[in-house]
């Protein structure tokens, strides 16, 4: 028992809401938290150890001017048909030339140059 309390009658008692009980400006230190029945019974209790408060630090953020530019990358701006038409052909020919590669690395495999 804390604060020169004589027994648990004459602590703070807080009502149960649902299955948890809270307390407001509660000094750190360790106390003893003890459960009564209505009918004056113990249910049990508790030793609890309370930390000193701390006061959550607050950092410096910036938000980006223009917003994140993430995803596929056509999600912000409308790049047009040329555009597209031309990383279209760009893949294309980046297909050919590997398939080229590969079919002249399997030709020199087998003997042939």
């Amino acid at each position: 028992m804390s604060n020169g309390n004589a027994s648990f009658a004459s602590g703070r008692q807080v009502q149960l809401t649902g299955t948890t009980a809270s307390w407001q400006n509660v000094s750190p230190g360790t106390h003893t938290v003890a459960v009564i029945c209505t009918d004056g019974s113990a249910a049990g209790s508790q030793t609890v150890t309370v930390g000193a408060a701390t006061t959550p630090t607050v950092s410096s953020t910036t938000t980006p001017a223009r917003g994140v530019r993430g995803g596929i990358g056509g999600a912000v701006e409308d790049y047009g048909t040329t555009t597209l038409v031309a990383g279209g052909a760009l893949v294309a020919v980046a297909m050919a030339g590997g398939a080229w590669f590969v079919r002249r690395r399997t030709i020199r495999v087998r003997g042939r140059f």
